[in-house]
């Protein structure tokens, strides 16, 4: 028997190569706004979102807003002229079409499927999230896709958690495993829920924050000897 029953799943940077995608992402989108797709503009804007994702974390901030406040901040940033509404719509269409997988998710999900019951949990956009779920081989492998946009609050709040105990029916707490990249949303989260978390660190970051992991792997197949 398994020692987690119920993995949860953070997507972008855990299952997904979110840095890749967001880069291919980029460059279709500044290239089609006439934009220099230079490694100084994709670090700029990189930047802009990074700092309003965080303020999304931390309440400072509605998904609405930042899908073109990082934009429009962008823009001014690099001296262009462009409308930002215009530009969030290209990027989130680019975004929703590009997949490029972590090494080994694929592999780590089908057979940890045959135990345990799979799910996603991202604060990810929305539509971005459902397109790219039906266009990878993931869908197969989970019972429920949780966005923080149609919860109503995002990772790390405890009442995220609490919406995705109670759709997927979870009495038993200690039968769940929180994995993800990041140690703002997903291992803090996991912390305010009182679950057991996995922090996949595949760069080797020092845990500067007061979020608490469990486990810390590098590659998702050791996920394999936790479970």
């Amino acid at each position: 028997m398994p020692r987690y029953k119920k993995i949860l799943f953070d997507l972008d940077g855990t299952l997904l190569d979110f840095e890749k995608t967001e880069r291919t992402a980029l460059t279709n989108t500044f290239n089609a706004l006439g934009i220099e797709p230079s490694e100084k503009n994709i670090n700029r804007y990189v930047k802009i979102n990074e700092e309003l994702w965080r303020r999304l974390e931390e309440g400072g901030i509605e998904k609405d807003k930042l899908k073109t406040e990082r934009f429009r901040l962008f823009f001014n940033a690099a001296n262009v002229i462009s409308d930002e509404y215009h530009a969030s719509d290209l990027y989130i269409k680019n975004l929703s079409e590009t997949i490029i997988y972590i090494d080994g998710a694929i592999k780590i999900c089908e057979e940890l499927s045959r135990e345990c019951e799979l799910a996603v949990i991202t604060n990810g956009i929305a539509k971005v999230q459902h397109s790219r779920h039906k266009l990878t081989d993931f869908a197969k492998y989970f019972s429920y896709l949780f966005i923080s946009e149609e919860v109503g609050k995002p990772k790390p709040y405890k009442e995220f958690f609490d919406h995705v105990f109670k759709e997927m029916k979870i009495d038993d707490l200690s039968e769940v495993l929180v994995v993800g990249d990041s140690l703002t949303s997903d291992i803090k989260g996991a912390n305010n829920a009182g679950v057991a978390c996995c922090w996949y660190n595949a760069k080797g970051l020092t845990n500067d924050t007061d979020s608490i992991c469990d486990y810390t792997i590098s590659s998702l197949d050791e996920l394999k000897k936790l479970i």
